[in-house]
């Protein structure tokens, strides 16, 4: 893994139609495939409840309040 300050560069291995419709996706929006793929992770661990609830209400995940 190659790091730098607070950033750390991993890899995964996706399907080739996955990566083609994320392509799609990503120039759609005017975004790179890194901030999507980041974006996605914390929406996961936020789903289940692994951030705070601000965290969450910043990804726009229901809070344990409610909100």
């Amino acid at each position: 893994m190659e790091t730098d300050d607070n950033n750390v560069r991993i890899g995964a291995k996706l399907e080739k139609s996955v990566l083609q419709t994320l392509r799609g996706f990503c120039d759609a929006r005017g975004e790179n495939i890194s901030t999507v793929i980041r974006r996605s992770i914390r929406r996961e661990l936020a789903s289940h409840s692994y951030l705070s609830d601000s965290e969450k209400k910043a990804l726009g995940v229901e809070t344990d309040d409610g909100q």
